[in-house]
């Protein structure tokens, strides 16, 4: 075809890249887009494959293979009319191989490689979920929540606290200009407004 330029072996297509439209096909001579990988594998997804399913799969590798705490692998992503505008995907940190999502230059999701935690405006998470700097909310594994303050706006606003089995309630209750603590759905402080 004109403007076009296929690679392969056996008469099967490997590469095709349409010259009009910059495409490249990889397993595909109609590629969609500037990119366009195609492979037909029915395997199902296993996150625990060691080769991550590389050969049964479509897939993109970014690697940088000097295995230093100093090096990264990384998709930027954005409209580049600035160094402002960009949204990187890194893999960092060695051996370790922590996951950040930066926008605008600042790291705003950190997942730590060695333990799987999460951090939201924290880097260095101390929690599964961990949210703002210095670790000042955090979700433990076992779903405990540790939080300095805790505010809850609206009508008629309410905080619950539950056994985990969901029984023994303990309920601390706001309602014009009245607070209320009750549980077994018994007052146990009840304060009105003077």
């Amino acid at each position: 075809t004109p403007n076009t330029y296929e690679f392969g072996a056996d008469g099967t297509t490997a590469v095709h890249f349409d010259i009009d439209d910059l495409n490249f096909g990889f397993g595909t001579t109609t590629p969609e887009n500037l990119m366009h990988l195609v492979n037909s594998g029915s395997t199902a997804y296993d996150a625990a494959s060691t080769s991550a399913q590389l050969s049964t799969s479509p897939s993109l590798i970014v690697q940088n293979t000097a295995n230093t705490q100093a090096g990264f692998s990384q998709i930027v992503l954005g409209q580049r009319t600035s160094s402002q505008n960009l949204m990187r995907l890194v893999a960092y940190g060695g051996t370790a191989g922590n996951f950040g999502l930066v926008q605008n230059q600042v790291e705003t999701l950190t997942v730590l490689g060695t333990n799987g935690y999460v951090g939201i405006g924290d880097t260095s998470p101390t929690a599964m979920l961990t949210v703002g700097s210095g670790d000042l909310f955090q979700v433990s594994s076992a779903g405990v929540v540790t939080a300095p303050y805790l505010t809850v706006t609206g009508a008629n606003a309410q905080v619950i606290f539950n056994d985990r089995d969901g029984s023994g309630n303990f309920v601390w209750y706001d309602q014009s200009d009245i607070m209320r603590l009750y549980t077994a759905g018994n007052d146990v402080l009840y304060v009105t407004a003077a």
